[in-house]
């Protein structure tokens, strides 16, 4: 199962690559760069679908920062 912790880590993961592809001006090294982040936040929810072991401590991660934002807001 994906945790929201999980998800909002690849998505910071591909937004830190995007953001980066943007500054690249060469046209074949931005797209790479944008392919490299997608492969990144895939590897990254795959691996944590897969990963049992660990799967509770995600949980309340996620719940812990679900707690936090429900404070915040």
């Amino acid at each position: 199962m994906i945790y929201p912790f999980d998800a909002s880590y690849a998505q910071k993961v591909l937004r830190i690559h995007y953001e980066y592809a943007g500054v690249i001006v060469r046209k074949r090294e931005r797209l790479a760069a944008k392919a490299t982040g997608l492969i990144a936040h895939d590897r990254i929810l795959a691996a944590a679908e897969n990963d049992v072991a660990n799967a509770e401590n995600r949980r309340e991660l996620s719940l812990n920062t679900q707690r936090i934002e429900a404070r915040a807001a």
